[in-house]
């Protein structure tokens, strides 16, 4: 089972942690009139950050991997059926 709550405090502590090091960074370079983009990029870049690290989903056992990428080529394969044929 997924710890959502725990992942939910994990976010949330990397967007705090990114907006206080970017209003820092604004206060440090004297820019006090963006103090909250600086925030809010650094929230934003933080938490991204997170989320690629810790995605909120659990990965796939490896012994699915190969049968999720054949079903994967096979919806392709099957879309590419509907497709138009090109015209010469």
């Amino acid at each position: 089972m997924f710890a959502w709550k725990l992942w939910g405090k994990g976010l949330l502590a990397a967007a705090i942690g990114g907006a206080v090091g970017g209003a820092s960074g604004a206060i440090e370079s004297g820019d006090l009139s963006n103090i909250g983009k600086h925030a809010a990029i650094g929230s934003a870049l933080l938490g991204l950050g997170y989320l690629a690290k810790h995605p909120p989903v659990a990965p796939l056992p490896d012994d699915l991997e190969a049968v999720a990428a054949a079903g994967v080529s096979l919806g392709v394969k099957a879309a590419a059926k509907k497709l138009p044929k090109a015209k010469k």
